[in-house]
């Protein structure tokens, strides 16, 4: 009687067990899959940037040699940090934007508020170029250091 009382019990566990996993995969199915369907074609568009960027860093090394690389892949390095640095501060700027957008404000005021924005950005901007870049590539890669005035062309024709 022990061992049928057990046996039953047993199996129910393993059936409350089966229920839950089933329930659990049922739950990722319904919060995974709409987001499948949105990241993956941003996925898609981050592996052709993947592989160019690979070919272009194996072409400039295969027939430039390693300084061009090195020249190159620091002012890659700096025109994302200065195209980073302006995004956030936009970032802070565009739900006022918006807001004054929806309320009516003209366009002047509009302008008003990028000009700000973008004197905001130049000013984060340009410390972290005209001091704190050559001081990290003088001290982490020091074999570049003369590329720096090449590196501040390089960010102000970005701007």
């Amino acid at each position: 009687m022990n061992r049928v009382v057990t046996a039953a019990h047993g199996r129910n566990e393993s059936d409350l067990a089966v229920r839950l996993r089933q329930a659990a995969l049922d739950m990722l199915v319904l919060v995974f899959k709409p987001l499948v369907f949105v990241a993956f074609p941003i996925m898609l568009v981050g592996v052709p940037y993947t592989i160019l960027t690979a070919v272009d860093r194996s072409v400039i090394a295969g027939y430039l040699g390693d300084d061009p690389l090195g020249h190159s892949s620091l002012a890659i390095w700096a025109l994302a940090a200065v195209g980073l640095l302006p995004l956030v501060i936009s970032r802070q700027f565009y739900p006022r934007m918006a807001h004054k957008w929806a309320t009516g404000a003209s366009l002047v005021t509009l302008d008003s508020l990028g000009t700000k924005q973008r004197w905001y950005a130049l000013a984060v901007v340009l410390p972290a170029v005209a001091v704190l870049a050559p001081m990290r590539v003088h001290t982490f890669l020091p074999t570049y250091t003369l590329a720096t005035p090449r590196l501040w062309k390089a960010c102000w024709c970005r701007w």
